[in-house]
């Protein structure tokens, strides 16, 4: 049973005068979700026994009047938990469900839809002894507030562990001061167990409090959410102004903001482990570039930052973010870089990179990792031990991830993906002055992932070359077993003759128009796992394997090759123009679609035992054939032809096509 957003119940079940019941059963209920009720009393109003012997999961959210479930006796044996979120994995339990609900009462506190609100507490009176036990706040549409706290009050409220403000059209700051007192005051801590705090949607908020102080520590904050406050700049604020007119000229006198960075030496959240910044357009830097180090982000996981246009930088230099698992940057166009490189080295936890939307300024290079000049030389390698994903995507003014001549190691690095970055043409970039351009290629002996699975590349027309032809045998491809490239077209080759890729399952080319063939013979041998290859829309593609001169003895094997799809190449007149053996003993689908110069498939002899038929139209479900659902029903719905072989087949419809064209003509 779920109620949310009911304005006006008071109550679930109605007191009926004709109706007495001494007992309710609800047999079967299993889940009782309560939201946004701001009128509920109560479950139930009358002295009667209701029991729940199924219920095992109960949420109870913005209820502000409902100071109890029932008042007759009350039977819930598998229910061992109140939850206020219903993904949160903990909950709040008192021993059963009333005086579980009567203690939240007393220890939450919701302002919700008052509009006309203007103090919280009053002035010099802030009677807050009855708040000393309250351990969840929610602010949420209150419309006339400007501010939330008192500094007297803040001290009086010790129990707090969650606050949640939003939505406040008037709110200016969360704690305001109350006079001269305050300048006194040289550290304070805030909220002694506060874990969480969420400030969403507050378009006049521009600081949480006016410090004047050297330290100010929230000790057990351990989650930060700001969200949508356009005019916020700082957390803390020191500006010694009595007065607006004060503040005005300090502005005049300071007008380059970007001296305030959002978190200076005076803020400590020693605990805090996920950050979370979205759409602040006044935020600069997080710190400042020449501050000292400082233990804001020693303890952070995850770091998020979205939809702050004018930020320049991530964090200093000097910040260790030795626990950070997560990073998630998206639409952050003023951005230069990520980090440095001397930020990058402590990343020995990091699991996830994801960096989208962002013009990273066309100001030298785009890079996510920048050099530090001459501090790179005593650096010899870049190691991300933990990191096992890596996305990319709309990074117009991105070259690569990292310029230098150190090496970069990944040794968990399982997925890449690349999208939409068109002045990328490498991934690490060699600081070597006299490297032409056309030698460049996307990895090179700088780059070590040999746990690469996934790689993704769209959209980078840059991009040459995947493996410079004549280097050494890379391990990046060792165990790769999904690529995918797409919309690269300057692409010359896929992949260098050097290059083995055994684990390789599925391949996908599309919209590359810059390659005359997509691999080698000998690359060619290595693809003992490729089960699925599908190749589209590539303009100049000839021939899939390209013979550069090696010895052929025993020909090539797909041994678990089972699905090709062929469409729009225009270019192409075979799938190998070798003659010699190709066999594909498990192959059951191909698709041969809008290829007009196809003649043949190969030369030489060719196997494929399980091959019925050559389909000529798109499928509807691709993905239904490849788990092998319904394939009977594909070969109706998609038509196809069969002359005994494929060869045959191929040769029959280049034939019946130049006849239809004389017809024409």
């Amino acid at each position: 049973m779920s109620i949310t957003d009911c304005q006006m119940i008071e109550e679930i079940i109605a007191h009926i005068e004709y109706e007495m019941e001494d007992r309710i059963i609800f047999k079967q209920l299993k889940y009782l979700g309560l939201k946004c009720l701001p009128s509920l009393r109560c479950f139930y109003s009358r002295n009667c026994t209701i029991e729940f012997p199924s219920l095992q999961q109960v949420v109870l959210r913005q209820c502000p009047n409902m100071k109890i479930f029932s008042d007759g006796i009350l039977n819930t044996p598998k229910l061992q938990r109140l939850q206020i979120i219903e993904a949160e994995n903990g909950g709040y339990w008192e021993g059963n469900l009333n005086t579980t609900i009567q203690k939240l009462f007393k220890d939450m506190f919701h302002l919700v839809n008052l509009s006309t609100l203007r103090h919280i507490w009053k002035k010099n009176q802030p009677q807050v002894f009855s708040f000393r036990t309250l351990t969840l706040m929610e602010v949420d549409n209150c419309n006339s507030l400007r501010y939330v706290f008192t500094p007297s009050v803040v001290s009086g409220i010790v129990q707090l562990q969650k606050m949640e403000i939003k939505n406040c059209a008037m709110m200016e700051e969360i704690i305001t001061m109350e006079g001269e007192n305050d300048a006194a005051i040289d550290k304070i801590t805030l909220f002694p167990k506060l874990n969480q705090l969420k400030l969403k949607n507050l378009p006049e908020l521009t600081i949480v409090y006016n410090f004047y102080g050297n330290l100010i520590e929230l000790p057990s904050l351990s989650k930060l959410w700001i969200e949508i406050c356009p005019k916020m700049q700082t957390f803390v604020s020191n500006h010694q102004c009595t007065d607006m007119t004060a503040s005005k000229e300090h502005e005049e006198m300071e007008p380059h903001s970007d001296i305030l960075p959002f978190f200076d030496e005076k803020v400590a959240f020693p605990c805090l482990k996920e950050l979370k910044l979205c759409q602040l357009p006044d935020l600069l830097h997080l710190r400042k570039e020449d501050s000292q180090p400082s233990i804001l982000f020693e303890n952070l996981t995850s770091l998020q930052v979205y939809g702050c246009e004018n930020l320049k930088a991530l964090v200093p230099s000097l910040v260790s973010l030795q626990k950070l698992m997560t990073l998630t940057v998206k639409s952050c166009n003023g951005l230069i870089n990520s980090m440095t490189l001397s930020t990058a080295k402590t990343l020995v936890q990091v699991e996830r990179l994801d960096i989208r939307h962002c013009k990273m300024q066309d100001v030298g290079d785009g890079e996510i990792i920048t050099g530090e000049g001459e501090k790179d030389a005593a650096i010899d390698k870049i190691t991300f031990s933990m990191l096992n994903s890596i996305e990319l995507l709309n990074l117009p003014n991105l070259t690569s991830f990292y310029s230098g001549s150190n090496t970069l190691e990944c040794p968990s690095l399982r997925t890449i993906e690349i999208t939409a970055c068109p002045k990328m043409e490498t991934f690490v970039f060699p600081n070597t002055k006299d490297l032409s351009f056309h030698s460049v290629s996307f990895f090179n002996e700088k780059v070590a992932f040999p746990c690469l699975y996934k790689l993704e590349l769209s959209g980078l027309p840059e991009l040459l070359h995947m493996w410079k032809e004549n280097s050494q045998p890379s391990k990046v491809f060792e165990n790769l077993a999904h690529l995918k490239v797409l919309g690269c077209d300057n692409l010359k080759t896929l992949v260098s003759s050097s290059v083995s890729l055994q684990n390789l399952v599925t391949l996908e080319v599309q919209n590359c128009d810059g390659s005359i063939n997509l691999v080698t013979f000998s690359t060619t041998k290595s693809l003992k796992q490729l089960t699925k290859i599908n190749i589209i829309d590539c303009k100049t593609i000839e021939e899939m394997i390209i013979d550069m001169g090696d010895e052929i003895k025993d020909g090539i094997v797909f041994n678990q090759l089972i699905y090709l799809k062929l469409r729009c190449l225009p270019s192409l007149t075979s799938f190998c123009k070798g003659n010699f053996t190709i066999e594909f003993p498990y192959l059951q689908r191909v698709l041969v679609i809008e290829c007009l110069k196809m003649m043949n498939f190969s030369q030489g002899v060719l196997s494929t035992p399980k091959l019925q038929r050559l389909c000529t139209k798109e499928e509807k479900d691709e993905w239904r054939w490849e788990f092998n659902v319904g394939a009977r029903g594909f070969e109706e719905e998609d038509g196809g032809c069969w002359e005994g072989g494929l060869n045959t087949t191929i040769q029959k419809l280049f034939k019946d096509m130049i006849a239809e064209r004389s017809v024409q003509n």
